[in-house]
């Protein structure tokens, strides 16, 4: 893709990006005076939105993804409204300038620029959460632990630019919403298996997730709510929601307030399990390090999140054919699709099988590791079956072929 640059308009909590073609710090500044000359604090964001050619789109959230592998982008401009200053950002500099500079229709605007120090996303600091931890007596099975690991790992990979730096409460509830669905397998694939889809029928250009790309499917509804036998808390602080699972306790009546209450504490960027009784008695699992955009999640994250679903969730009634031998069940799931992915989310769901070894092995044409797609291709008679994982209906961005 060619290099591009990324502008910014910001004010009241709302975002306006565009990207266009990268230009010089100068040439961008020379731009931006010709277009706010004379003009009132008010007429800013017009005349910016109305006199930049940019595909101009509203998000919650600024993309900075300045130092990603896929690099495309060479610049960053920042326009704040509520702050009322330009911010500009590239690999090598951060610099501010007040936009009354550009109002006034001064000369010398690169001279007028200063360093400034860019917000760094939250640590995550876990120390509020002491020992001894509470190790929960359900576990996981063998089967789940390494198939939603890898999913979340690549849905990590896939999303870096946004999960590696600081973003915004509205944003944690869309990861939110796809590591929920992910951990409960709740996933709807859609297989293409067409051998004849040229390039010319594909119905997206590009990359599936680019470094300017943003979540597209639905958000959690709130930053606290049930889901099914236990209650979800979402904040950027694991020790912010453990203060709010205690209140949300101690509001409860009746026989509600006399159980066991379960929480789910994600910030995305770690999981804790906690358990508060009628008397206020707290006892939690150890965070994990899930989600930062660099690291893998832990194994121990992984673990969690499938608890939490066991607790939330009924389990799967029994099925006669756990009654086989598990490469007899391998067999049948082998049946159930073209593809690897949707027969290894029914093993995992209905515990039966094998682990899933991500291999394709059904076709020695097309036999070979299962890998990230990263962007559509042209098919053609021997190209594996393609899987497309879906939020709810809304491709997340992982594809697998």
């Amino acid at each position: 893709m060619s290099p591009t640059s990324a502008i910014n308009i910001v004010g009241e909590g709302l975002v306006y990006s565009g990207v266009r073609r990268v230009e010089s710090l100068d040439e961008g500044l020379k731009q931006l005076a010709r277009l706010l000359a004379h003009k009132s604090k008010d007429a800013t964001f017009n005349a910016l939105s109305q006199g930049i050619d940019a595909d101009w789109s509203l998000h919650e959230d600024i993309v900075n993804p300045l130092g990603d592998r896929r690099q495309a982008l060479i610049t960053v401009y920042t326009i704040d409204l509520d702050h009322d200053r330009l911010l500009f950002s590239d690999e090598e500099r951060n610099l501010e300038i007040p936009l009354y500079a550009f109002r006034k229709d001064e000369s010398g605007l690169l001279e007028k620029l200063t360093p400034f120090e860019p917000p760094s996303p939250p640590i995550g600091n876990t120390n509020a959460f002491p020992a001894p931890y509470w190790r929960p007596s359900r576990g996981a099975s063998a089967r789940s632990v390494p198939f939603v690991k890898r999913v979340i790992t690549d849905f990590g990979i896939v999303w870096r630019h946004i999960l590696r730096r600081e973003y915004s409460d509205h944003t944690l509830r869309h990861f939110a919403k796809a590591i929920l669905c992910m951990g409960s397998l709740d996933l709807e694939i859609q297989e293409e298996a067409s051998r004849h889809l040229h390039t010319s029928m594909l119905p997206q250009r590009g990359p599936y997730v680019w470094i300017h790309s943003r979540p597209s499917w639905e958000p959690c509804s709130a930053p606290m709510f049930k889901l099914g036998r236990i209650t979800v808390v979402l904040n950027q602080n694991l020790e912010q929601s453990m203060s709010l699972a205690k209140i949300d306790k101690g509001r409860m009546k009746g026989s509600e307030g006399n159980d066991v209450s379960t929480y789910l504490l994600l910030s995305i960027r770690h999981i804790a399990l906690c358990n508060i009784n009628s008397a206020g008695e707290v006892k939690y699992t150890e965070p994990a390090a899930l989600l930062n955009g660099t690291d893998s999640p832990s194994h121990a994250a992984v673990l969690t999140l499938l608890q939490a679903a066991s607790f939330a969730l009924l389990p799967q009634p029994r099925s006669p054919i756990q009654k086989l031998p598990l490469e007899i069940q391998d067999r049948i799931l082998g049946y159930i699709s073209d593809g690897g992915i949707i027969a290894a989310q029914l093993g995992c769901l209905l515990e039966l099988g094998l682990p899933f070894k991500w291999l394709r092995t059904d076709d020695t044409r097309r036999s070979g590791p299962i890998q990230v797609l990263l962007s559509p291709t042209h098919r053609h008679e021997n190209t594996p079956v393609e899987s497309k994982l879906h939020i709810k209906g809304t491709f997340c961005g992982l594809s697998y072929r």
